[in-house]
C-alpha cells in the first residue's frame, strides 16, 4: 500500500525533495558569495544583489537539471528543443518570482500582515505554481 502511494506520487515527492535541495543551494551559494564579495571594495548593497542574483541563477539551474532528469523525465531531441525548454523554465521561475514579490508587497506593505507568515504563504503558492508551470508548460510530454 505505501509502496503504491510512493510510486503514484513519485513526481511530487521528487519535486519536493529536489526543491528542498534547490533552496539549500540558494542559501549556501548566497552565504558563500556574500561573505567572499564582502571582502572586496564593492558597495555592500551591490554585494547583496550580486550574491543573491548568482545564488538564484545557480539554484534555478540546479532545479532545471533535476526536474528535467528525475522529476519530469523530459527528453529533448534537438538543441533547439533543449534551449526552448531551458528558456521556458527560467521564464516560469522569473514569473513566479514576480508573483512572490507581489504577494510580499501586498501582504506586508498594504495589508500589514506578519512578514514571515506572508513569506510562508507566498512560498507555498510559488511552489505550487512552479510545479504546475513545469508540468503544463515546460516539460509537456
Amino acid at each position: 500500500m505505501l509502496i503504491d502511494l510512493l510510486v503514484q506520487y513519485k513526481g511530487i515527492i521528487l519535486y519536493l525533495f529536489f526543491g528542498g535541495l534547490t533552496t539549500l543551494i540558494n542559501i549556501v551559494a548566497y552565504t558563500v558569495l556574500d561573505r567572499r564579495l564582502s571582502k572586496t571594495a564593492l558597495d555592500p548593497k551591490g554585494v547583496t544583489m550580486i550574491a543573491n542574483g548568482i545564488a538564484w541563477f545557480l539554484a534555478v539551474l540546479f532545479a532545471y537539471v533535476t526536474n528535467k532528469i528525475w522529476v519530469f523525465e523530459s527528453a529533448t531531441a534537438t538543441t533547439a528543443e533543449l534551449m526552448l525548454e531551458i528558456a521556458l523554465f527560467f521564464a516560469a521561475r522569473v514569473a513566479t518570482g514576480l508573483v512572490d514579490m507581489a504577494i510580499m508587497l501586498v501582504g506586508v506593505n498594504v495589508m500589514h500582515a506578519h512578514k514571515q507568515g506572508t513569506k510562508i504563504v507566498s512560498n507555498v503558492i510559488v511552489v505550487v505554481l512552479n510545479y504546475v508551470l513545469s508540468l503544463l508548460v515546460v516539460f509537456r510530454r
